[in-house]
């Protein structure tokens, strides 16, 4: 019986509640109305807020693939600082593709290596020339730097090994040169040699120097680069992936090590990367 009264009780005193909440919210509708408003902005601010800080996270995150964080180094030449080193570089032939033998041997904390070789030049087509940038590249590149391909399809170990004339084209850059149009089966003209359009690479953010190179201009195989395009074989960078961030000294040791072996103990090559608290940027060999 004490049960039931208790629980009469508490009924009571809700309903009590719930009565006088309402006859105030009736006798005060203006200032009910503007309560309930700003609590409904208040709640829809905060939703549009937390979407776009995950938008900015994702960017930023596909931004970083291919750079440091992500577990990438970059092996580049060194430039000589003082009139010692440039004697001493003088006897180097530098960073080159048949360093590529030695520097890219297996190694158990390594994902895979990616060499690349860069300049400018100009591109021709029926439409007109544009000045871009030509990157000689291998197969693995599209795959390890996080390149999508959006039409046609990337470089090739076959296209390697056939030393072939074919070009994969930059977003930007084909823009710039066909418009809407489908580019891939197109002829393009660099130094008068003539190239197929095998693919367009997809569009994405531009983060680094590399990515607005490839948007701006086009991959061709490295072994086709150092046929037509630069017969000394020079190489701008090679960059290690990492299989985890944690091996950055590791690796970056080893790399250096290799690189010094190749060029008969000249210390003319480099580690570069973002990371500076797992070790000092830009040291040599």
């Amino acid at each position: 019986m004490s049960k039931q009264r208790s629980l009469g009780v508490r009924a009571a005193l809700v309903w009590e509640v719930v009565s006088g909440g309402l006859i105030e919210l009736w006798a005060h509708k203006l200032r009910s109305l503007l309560t309930l408003t700003l609590l409904m902005l208040g709640v829809f601010a905060l939703v549009v807020m937390t979407s776009v800080l995950d938008g900015v996270k994702d960017k930023v995150s596909t931004g970083f693939a291919g750079m440091s964080w992500d577990g990438t180094l970059y092996l580049t030449p060194r430039r000589a600082k003082t009139s010692e080193e440039q004697k001493r570089f003088a006897l180097s032939s530098g960073l080159r593709s048949e360093d590529l033998a030695r520097i890219t041997a297996p190694h158990p904390r390594v994902l895979g290596f990616s060499p690349r070789a860069t300049q400018r030049s100009v591109v021709r087509v029926a439409a007109g020339g544009e000045r871009i940038f030509v990157n000689g590249v291998t197969a693995s590149y599209s795959y390890l730097m996080d390149r999508p391909v959006a039409l046609g399809r990337g470089i090739t170990e076959d296209d390697q090994r056939r030393h072939s004339a074919v070009a994969v084209v930059g977003a930007t850059l084909a823009s710039k040169l066909f418009g809407g149009s489908d580019p891939v089966g197109r002829d393009l003209v660099i130094e008068g040699a003539p190239y197929r359009i095998v693919g367009v690479l997809a569009s994405g953010q531009i983060f680094n120097e590399e990515l607005y190179q490839d948007s701006n201009g086009v991959l061709i195989p490295l072994e086709t680069y150092m046929d037509r395009l630069d017969t000394s074989h020079r190489l701008t960078l090679v960059a290690v992936k990492m299989k985890s961030t944690r091996d950055l000294g590791e690796v970056s040791a080893a790399m250096l090590a290799r690189a010094r072996q190749a060029h008969h103990g000249i210390e003319d090559v480099e580690v570069k990367h973002l990371d500076a608290g797992a070790a000092r940027a830009g040291r040599g060999c």
